[in-house]
């Protein structure tokens, strides 16, 4: 679900899909990862699977955009910061 927009970030051309260099923020804290086959992931490594809750709530959409990711017990709004890749 797409919240809205953040102007002035990084790789806002780029689509984010398998294989793409991702980093989200979240208020103050940012996480950076990518986006990898299921057989690929590989958490503490920054490896996430194109399956997750995460990685789904975010394919398709570019640096800017904000997207609510679902949780278990709730959803994490995030705003994507830059996008770069695939590798």
């Amino acid at each position: 679900m797409v919240m809205g927009t953040a102007a002035g970030l990084q790789g806002q051309g780029a689509t984010i899909r398998l294989g793409s260099r991702v980093r989200v923020k979240d208020g103050d804290a940012e996480v950076e990862f990518t986006i990898v086959g299921p057989e690929d992931a590989d958490a503490m490594q920054g490896l996430i699977s194109e399956d997750s809750p995460m990685a789904r709530a975010l394919l398709g959409r570019r640096a800017g955009e904000s997207v609510t990711v679902p949780r278990r017990a709730d959803r994490w709004p995030v705003t994507i910061a830059a996008v770069t890749g695939p590798l």
